[in-house]
């Protein structure tokens, strides 16, 4: 009789909880949560296909997972994750393709998602009720993304735009020509800054300000900084809390770590055998996590790149 185990469906995404305690792993149907102490794992909850996007509230009470069914619709769990009695998770139905992105609004009263249907939403948790469409996009959105300021939302999408909002009503404050091709993948930085990546595998951070002239609808961005190196597209992005550290997985099976002090690659990690889906940085920045194709989540040391574990 074989030994050999059914190959593992992909790890489409990865998410370290607020205290640095625990991570959240999405994959085929599964939401599950590791406890990184003692490597304990278990199943939170689960949707009807993959678990494509996960995000903690600021508390880490809830975790909300995004996914669905291709051309039939999309859905977003939200999950209590705090201890004593069992909660039912709030579900959301609104998008009608699949979630590709899930982040908590800037005020933690809605679940912002971003879905193949051209649309970002804004759903508020206690009566499910869409508190805002924003649909200026004419393409799959890919990413949605809060500044740590919580002034502003981003969108990013195959329409190779990148649109920004207001944190406090949602309303369009500017568009941005990320010049990454299709977008695929969003981060903030603190600062005011934002980096965006996708189709042309390099990755560029821009800086938002405040127009005095009412330019851009109050708003400017300038690229401050670009990144080259993938020659294939960037898939995943994540910035450490400091913003002293931007983490990129990409379609050529790597994991690269830009030092943002310095404006240099700090490490190129490749033991990734396929693509790399989703990476997360721990808050204090020690620890990296990626999910690959593969169906394996793997953490490297941030200090010297050396990994760690895989799970």
């Amino acid at each position: 009789m074989s030994n050999a185990s059914p190959t593992a469906p992909p790890i489409w995404a990865v998410a370290f909880s607020p205290d640095g305690k625990r991570l959240a792993v999405g994959s085929y149907r599964e939401v599950r949560v590791v406890e990184l102490e003692t490597k304990a794992a278990s199943v939170l909850g689960s949707l009807s296909g993959p678990v494509r996007c996960l995000a903690w509230s600021v508390d880490g009470t809830q975790l909300a997972a995004g996914g669905g069914k291709p051309g039939e619709a999309g859905e977003v769990e939200v999950f209590g994750v705090q201890g004593g009695a069992a909660q039912a998770p709030v579900a959301i139905r609104e998008h009608r393709d699949v979630v590709e992105s899930v982040a908590f609004s800037p005020n933690g009263d809605a679940v912002l998602s971003a879905g193949m249907d051209e649309k970002a939403l804004a759903t508020e948790l206690s009566s499910r009720k869409v508190l805002a469409a924003m649909q200026d996009h004419t393409n799959r959105v890919t990413a949605v993304a809060v500044s740590p300021s919580r002034k502003y939302i981003a969108t990013g999408s195959l329409d190779k735009t990148v649109k920004l909002w207001s944190g406090a009503d949602y309303k369009p404050l500017a568009n941005l020509d990320a010049n990454v091709g299709q977008v695929y993948a969003l981060a903030f930085l603190p600062g005011e800054q934002l980096a965006a990546a996708g189709e042309d595998g390099n990755v560029r951070i821009y800086r938002i300000s405040e127009a005095r002239t009412g330019k851009l609808a109050g708003l400017n961005t300038s690229l401050v900084r670009t990144f080259n190196g993938n020659r294939t597209p960037v898939l995943s992005l994540a910035a450490s809390a400091r913003g002293d550290l931007l983490v990129a997985g990409g379609l050529d099976h790597t994991v690269r770590v830009f030092d943002l002090n310095r404006g240099a690659q700090k490490h190129l990690l490749q033991e990734c055998p396929d693509a790399v889906y989703s990476v997360s940085v721990s808050p204090d920045g020690a620890v990296i996590a990626a999910g690959c194709r593969d169906g394996k989540v793997r953490l490297w040391n941030t200090a010297d790149g050396k990994l760690v574990q895989e799970l």
